[in-house]
């Protein structure tokens, strides 16, 4: 028979039975509550068969499962003595429910693993249906002086059901299960382009307004400089902000040598009203491999933040002028992009 239909009174017509246990447990139960692989453990049901110890023997708590079809349920904390392996030696043990068909209990169980030197594997599951089938609850290392680490294995059952995508609702959770603090924090990126960078009042770079784009042009053998005023964002996580340079050459790397470009930055912070020591530091970007038709991203510095409630100024220049620059062409500023950890 390929198909079947449960449940029906009689006993001649159809799909009607006799059924015994078997369709009840391992079709009904098994394919309502998914009980399959090694999900099994009922959430909410006592105390959920959490496994606890940090020294023989470790503790079992009450709790219900279903165990490929088969409920089980265990009322009373349980335990298991764990042996200590060989000096030197460690092992893996499991504590698992066992649905035995030929006895027709489901017990919990401790399956007994192999001592090794080093990393011990955790002895495999049985899952033959009809036979002997184990879900896992929890993996317990065990070292020679008889210490224990619980890993908890334990999956739980579910309905067979896939939720359409963006079905899930505020009513899909209890009730102050997701808070801000649960929420992880993510990157996020502050994009200053080149018509929010201010003009220096020496040495300044050339702003030159383009068809595709405008941009600070800096030149080659002089200094050129442009400054960035912002304030640290109001929602940051972490200690440091990562300022990035987005630039295009002038001209095509003619790709015959190094031809580096020499940015260089000095910043200033304050903390409690007080201005703190001004920061300089210097990259260099290597142009040889670059076209003037992309856009290029490279980082400047990490802007430490740290006890800091407000970035007071940023400079940008290139030092056309210092031995190190080998790029010999003007090179186009398009925009600073700031990027942090954000506190969601």
């Amino acid at each position: 028979m390929t198909q079947r239909s449960l449940f029906w009174d009689g006993e001649v017509l159809g799909d009607c039975g006799p059924y015994g246990m078997a369709h009840v447990d391992d079709q009904f139960f098994r394919s309502v509550l998914n009980g399959t692989g090694n999900r099994g453990v009922l959430k909410n049901w006592l105390n959920e068969l959490e496994v606890t110890g940090t020294s023989s023997p470790v503790s079992i708590a009450s709790g219900g499962a279903v165990v490929y079809g088969g409920l089980y349920e265990n009322t009373v904390a349980t335990s298991f003595t764990v042996s200590t392996p060989p000096s030197g030696y460690s092992r893996i043990d499991r504590i698992v429910i066992q649905r035995r068909w030929s006895t027709q209990v489901t017990r919990v169980a401790k399956v007994t693993g192999t001592a090794a030197l080093n990393n011990p594997a955790a002895p495999a599951l049985t899952q033959t249906p009809d036979s002997l089938y184990e879900i896992p609850l929890a993996q317990v290392l065990i070292t020679d002086s008889g210490a224990i680490t619980v890993t908890d294995e334990r999956e739980w059952v579910t309905f067979s059901t896939k939720w359409p995508v963006g079905s899930i609702s505020g009513d899909d959770f209890a009730a102050n299960a997701v808070t801000a603090a649960k929420i992880p924090n993510r990157e996020r990126y502050l994009i200053k382009d080149a018509g929010q960078l201010e003009e220096a009042s020496a040495d300044a770079a050339t702003w030159t307004p383009g068809g595709s784009y405008d941009y600070w042009s800096f030149a080659k053998d002089v200094l050129n400089i442009v400054w960035l005023y912002d304030n640290i964002p109001y929602d940051l996580a972490g200690n440091y902000l990562s300022v990035y340079l987005w630039t295009i050459p002038n001209a095509n790397g003619a790709g015959g040598g190094a031809e580096n470009v020499r940015w260089e930055f000095e910043y200033s912070v304050t903390s409690n009203n007080r201005t703190l020591s001004t920061v300089t530091g210097a990259i260099l970007v290597d142009q040889q491999a670059r076209v003037n038709t992309t856009a290029y991203r490279d980082l400047l510095t990490l802007l430490p933040t740290d006890g800091v409630s407000k970035l007071i100024s940023l400079k940008i220049s290139r030092a056309g002028a210092n031995g190190t620059d080998t790029y010999d062409n003007t090179m186009r500023l398009i925009g600073v992009e700031i990027a942090y950890t954000a506190n969601t």
